[in-house]
């Protein structure tokens, strides 16, 4: 489920522009994924502490970024998932 975040976090970056995604919208896309595991931060806080995401603001108002690192193993998740599809 946190590499799904971070798929999702990374789509919005670079398809929608979106250098951070709310919590908000974000845990209504895991929710149309079909991940309903729990709570995000719960769920996110592992990828904070490798330094992967970035969390800023608190409840409502919270939003996720990914660092530089994140972008990169988001990017190499998808090839691999792409390439998966595609056998």
């Amino acid at each position: 489920a946190a590499e799904a975040a971070s798929l999702l976090i990374a789509w919005a970056k670079t398809l929608l522009g979106k250098s951070a995604y709310t919590a908000l919208d974000l845990s209504r896309a895991m929710r149309k994924s079909g991940f309903e595991e729990g709570r995000l931060d719960r769920l996110l806080a592992p990828e904070i502490r490798q330094g992967h995401l970035i969390c800023q603001g608190v409840k409502r108002g919270r939003s996720y970024q990914l660092t530089n690192e994140g972008f990169a193993k988001a990017f190499v998740l998808a090839e691999k998932l792409a390439g998966e599809l595609l056998i």
